[in-house]
């Protein structure tokens, strides 16, 4: 029996309480509990009745309840569900859905309102749910993560319309689960899966995953992750799963082994053999591609199965070749400067014979006597036998030294992590006194193994003078790049705030914060149409998994005011999860300009042009200067700030998807972190020579104007780089003074500020 139900005008024959039948529908919560919906009114459509019929069931007590209602034509209806989000995706219906109604055009606020405050101080305060976010349409957390329109993320407040609206409040557990599945390519389990549980919006740390996994004796080989799939960076509210795929290791077979055979002589080898493996089954082909170059002998032909497929014995193909007719060859003696080489100074002789006669090239008319030089020591197999490929001895002298000799150039081949350590031997390049030298030829660079060319630091290029120079060619270590991390925040959850049961009365009022808020990416990463730069030596690539060979372009690392830019175009992740950008190269005066590709976005390499924070002072830094607009178009300029002016700013704005910076004057300067920087930083006003140095004319020494003495103090206007527009050299400091440029190099000058 319950104590109170509907009225059933039919059931019940009651004269009084059939005078007001229900003209809605009612429904038990619980034996003393009604819900009433589909609200209707009666014959004048003003006017309706909520009736119940009530017993006591330890007595014949009974009664009816008549609650009259009217309607409203202006009033807005907006229904509030709430949802619990299940692991598996679905929501669970936690409590009655609740009716607020108010005048169209009026607001409501579902967190402060007398028909959801019972409810949501009971699923919030007493059963300690976590709220991830109020939701229109369907209300399913689900069609608002897939971003199909069905549900989205809306606020606590709204204003009531003549179309009723439904919103959810959805809550969440606290923790998920993401399982990792491991199948073969036909979708069958390998072994079991592996579960990694951890607090819903915290960091997902993926667990090792095996490269082979062994099942019934066949061995699967770890293929990638099934198509579709990313990586979580956090838990999400509902549960994930991953599949990795593996295939069957495909078993080994015997190699075909490729021999360079001398046609007249088999089995005479005259060349390296090579070896071609592969799985039982696969092909094979040994065309053109293989053949060698052998001196003294022209390929004949192939004997043996050019093509075909491994096999589980060895096979052999022969590239047969067939012995050239003896030919005349030589020895070739060159005369070079021993401190230059291989500059030659002298012109060089021929020694002719046929293969396998002797010859000796130290003679003594092979020695020549050369003007302004003394002879030092042969190099080079100066005695021997005519061979195919031809022999070089190297005659070398030392240049004499005449009142015009300068001092020389010496080149040193550092570890640009730890300078001055010297990994390969000095270079030195002598000249006289005016001549030009230029060490950025080919010649200079060498292979350093274990390390990789990374700039050149000093003149590189100049004039010889009494004053020697020291060239910097500067290598790195090489070590294996570590991945960045992936960027892929979730959803931020929104915890409202609890609001005490209130004893006895008022009517508890939760005060949750609202709404879930989408998160965007780490601030580091640019936004598309976003210009960025380079701060280390970086590449440009075909493709996001970047591959040596599909390098389109290289940056070397630059100074600030100089470092290559880039405008994002898009975004694209590596096969491993890691972040690139598409980008277009805009420096203008490279070669490289215009083209398209994809580079890194770790933060340590490439980061925004553009300033995304405030400061209080900035310093001018570009050997230009900046200037001071009225608008923050930067239209409308005022004056131009010299290099090195500290400047005051009160504010920080945006302008599109650059950013400016406002002066107390109320006016503005760029945010271009090429031309300012943050900060106070000291400029250079005048400099003591320390040694001799020259006077140039320009930022790249290209002319020589003036000797300039030891201790000579100069007046410094500006400081640049030289090199300015190179994407292969960093460039050295420079400084403008009266009438030129000299060196800003420390062994040199000395700021005496």
């Amino acid at each position: 029996m319950k104590p109170v139900k509907p009225f059933d005008v039919k059931a019940e024959k009651s004269n009084y309480p059939s005078l007001y039948p229900s003209t809605s529908d009612a429904g038990n919560i619980d034996p003393i509990t009604l819900t009433w919906t589909n609200f209707l009114p009666d014959q004048t459509k003003l006017y309706g009745s909520m009736s119940s019929h009530w017993t006591d069931p330890n007595s014949d007590f009974e009664g009816w309840i008549m609650v009259p209602y009217q309607f409203n034509e202006t009033a807005g209806n907006v229904f509030v569900n709430y949802q619990l989000l299940q692991p598996n995706g679905n929501q669970l219906q936690l409590a009655p859905t609740s009716t607020m109604s108010g005048n169209v055009g009026t607001n409501y606020d579902i967190l402060n309102n007398p028909s959801t405050n019972y409810t949501l101080n009971k699923l919030f305060v007493e059963d300690k749910l976590k709220g991830i976010g109020i939701f229109d349409g369907t209300g399913r957390y689900a069609d608002f993560k897939a971003n199909n329109g069905k549900a989205n993320s809306v606020g606590q407040a709204g204003t009531y319309t003549e179309q009723p609206q439904t919103r959810t409040i959805v809550f969440a557990s606290d923790s998920s689960t993401v399982t990792i599945n491991y199948e073969d390519e036909a979708g069958n389990q390998l072994q079991a899966p592996t579960s990694v549980t951890g607090n819903t919006n915290t960091d997902f740390a993926l667990p090792t995953i095996p490269e082979t996994i062994t099942k019934d004796d066949v061995v699967y080989t770890l293929k990638g992750l099934k198509d579709g799939q990313t990586v979580p960076a956090k838990f999400d509210f509902v549960d994930e799963s991953l599949t990795y795929i593996y295939q069957v290791k495909p078993t080994e077979a015997k190699p075909v082994t490729v021999k360079y055979v001398d046609k007249d002589n088999m089995p005479h080898e005259i060349g390296p053999q090579k070896i071609i493996t592969g799985k039982l089954g696969e092909t094979y082909n040994v065309n053109d591609d293989y053949k060698l170059a052998i001196p003294g002998y022209t390929f004949a032909g192939i004997s043996g199965n050019a093509t075909g497929t491994f096999e589980d014995t060895a096979q052999t193909v022969y590239m047969q070749y067939t012995k050239n007719p003896a030919q005349p060859k030589s020895v070739t003696i060159r005369y070079v400067d021993i401190d230059n080489m291989p500059h030659e100074i002298g012109p060089e002789k021929v020694i002719t014979g046929k293969i396998g006669d002797p010859y000796n090239a130290t003679e003594a008319q092979y020695k020549l006597n050369i003007d302004g030089y003394t002879f030092k020591d042969i190099q080079g197999p100066a005695t021997g036998q005519i061979s195919e490929s031809g022999q070089t001895v190297y005659y070398r002298y030392k240049r004499d030294q005449a009142k015009n000799e300068a001092k020389p150039v010496t080149i040193r081949y550092v570890d640009a992590n730890n300078m001055p350590h010297e990994i390969g031997p000095q270079r030195t390049v002598a000249g006289a006194m005016g001549d030009r030298y230029d060490v950025t030829d080919g010649q200079y660079k060498l292979s350093i193994n274990g390390y990789t060319f990374k700039d050149i630091q000093g003149e590189a290029t100049g004039t010889f003078g009494d004053v020697g120079h020291t060239v910097y060619y500067r290598y790195t270590k090489d070590q294996a790049p570590t991945p960045p991390t992936p960027v892929n925040p979730p959803v931020n959850p929104v915890t409202p705030k609890p609001v005490p049961k209130p004893d006895p009365s008022p009517t508890p009022q939760p005060q949750p914060e609202t709404a879930v808020k989408e998160t965007t990416e780490s601030a580091a990463i640019a936004k598309k149409g976003e210009a960025v730069y380079a701060l280390k030596k970086i590449y440009l690539y075909q493709h996001a998994d970047f591959k040596k060979g599909e390098r389109l372009a290289g940056y070397a690392k630059k100074p600030r005011i100089n470092r290559p830019m880039f405008v994002v175009t898009d975004y694209a992740k590596s096969k491993n999860g890691a972040l690139r950008y598409v980008v277009k190269d805009v420096n203008h005066h490279a070669k490289s300009d215009g083209m398209k590709g994809y580079i890194t976005a770790q933060y340590a390499y490439v980061r925004p042009v553009y300033y995304h924070s405030k400061h209080q002072t900035l310093t001018v830094i570009n050997p230009t200067g900046v200037n001071e607009y009225t608008n923050k178009n930067l239209t409308g300029k005022i004056k131009n700030f010299k290099q090195g002016t500290q400047l005051k700013v009160k504010g920080f704005v945006k302008h599109n998807l650059t950013t400016r910076y406002l002066l107390s004057n109320g006016h503005y300067i760029t945010g271009n972190r090429k031309l300012v920087m943050a900060g106070k930083h000291t400029q250079p006003t005048k400099i003591k020579v320390k040694k001799s140095i020259y006077l140039y004319k320009n930022v790249d020494f290209g002319k020589r104007l003036k000797h300039i003495k030891k201790g000579t103090i100069l007046k410094v206007k500006k400081w640049d780089y030289s090199y300015q527009y190179s994407t292969t050299t960093f460039g050295a400091k420079r400084y403008l003074v009266a009438g030129g440029y000299v060196t800003a190099n420390t062994h040199f000058v000395k700021v005496i500020n």
